[in-house]
């Protein structure tokens, strides 16, 4: 039907001239052509106002309104599918370029390093880094250590936006009990099998030297499993505890030196990333830079440490030690 025949099929339409069955093969050419619907659309208001049908009118606005609902509709789905591929292209391109410095890798190394010297005897496993819509997202499972063991605690996993970090659990379940004071501590693990291997937290007076803290253990069958670091405020209202794992390693792929050693460099790489330590940390009183600055003007101030061994080698130990101990927590191993 060329446009002339149309022109006069659509006069007849509003005089209602045309009989129902043509009435009804007309309607169903204008639903099926866009070439009628762009005639249509074409139609000044005026000349639609003078149809003296209003029924044909509204079912005239009807199609045309549906049938551009449907154009766009179909618009907006090509135009997603061309253009999320070209997003994710060019995210990828933004967290990976760099190789080792990209910003996924940073996050990876960040969070692979925050998480052990802020929380006691934790270790990262089963870590798989990934891209979303417009963001890279590192996952991990979280194991608790003692001597014996390791134990999964929880599943865990940091998303960066751009450059915004945000991380999933607030904190991790340690199954540290509340701080005891010496008798108490004593009196509880006397109920024990004296063969029982136990983990304790134990919180000093004053500071030691690491050397120093090693002899000390070294007397006893214990063995100490991670040193905390005294923070570098000591007026400070939010002091929190960080430290190292006597078998720290910051890289594994090069020459491994004392943990202490390996702790500075860790100290040095987040100093470099000190908001995202903080933000994966959810400590933002954390300061990498203040902790090594402070160890290299005093050196390693040791104000506690967690150890594993029998009962009764930790019994002796907290007995001979008494003087030197302000408070001890249990760590539970279940």
């Amino acid at each position: 039907m060329n446009k002339e025949v149309f022109k006069e099929k659509l006069k007849q339409y509003k005089e209602g001239s045309l009989s129902e069955e043509e009435e009804e093969l007309f309607e169903d050419e204008l639903e099926k052509l866009d070439e009628y619907q762009s005639f249509l659309e074409s139609e000044s208001a005026q000349e639609i106002k003078n149809i003296d049908h209003p029924d044909k009118v509204k079912g005239i606005l009807k199609r045309s309104q549906t049938n551009a609902y449907i154009r766009i509709g179909l618009v907006s789905v090509i135009t997603v599918l061309l253009i999320m591929p070209l997003v994710n292209f060019f995210a990828s391109i933004y967290y990976d370029f760099g190789g080792l410095s990209s910003k996924s890798q940073i996050l990876k190394q960040v969070t692979n390093t925050v998480i052990p010297i802020t929380n006691p005897n934790i270790e990262i496993e089963n870590t798989q880094l990934e891209h979303d819509f417009l963001q890279v997202r590192y996952s991990f499972d979280l194991f608790k250590t003692t001597e014996d063991e390791k134990q999964f605690i929880v599943s865990d996993n940091v998303k960066l936006v751009l450059n915004k970090a945000k991380r999933e659990r607030q904190t991790i379940p340690l199954g540290l009990s509340e701080p005891l004071d010496k008798k108490d501590v004593i009196k509880k693990i006397n109920t024990l099998n004296k063969n029982d291997i136990i983990d304790v937290f134990v919180l000093f007076n004053e500071t030691h030297d690491p050397d120093d803290i090693d002899t000390m253990a070294n007397k006893y069958d214990i063995k100490i499993t991670w040193k905390a670091v005294k923070n570098y405020d000591n007026d400070s209202m939010h002091e929190s505890i960080i430290g190292y794992p006597t078998n720290f390693r910051f890289s594994p792929t090069e020459h491994a030196a004392s943990a202490e050693k390996e702790f500075e460099k860790a100290l040095t790489f987040l100093s470099e990333h000190e908001k995202l330590t903080n933000e994966i940390s959810h400590n933002i009183f954390f300061s990498p830079k203040e902790e090594l600055k402070s160890i290299k003007e005093n050196g390693f101030s040791i104000i506690g440490f967690s150890i594993t061994g029998t009962s009764q080698s930790v019994v002796s130990f907290i007995t001979d030690q008494n003087e030197q101990i302000s408070k001890v927590q249990f760590v539970d191993r279940r």
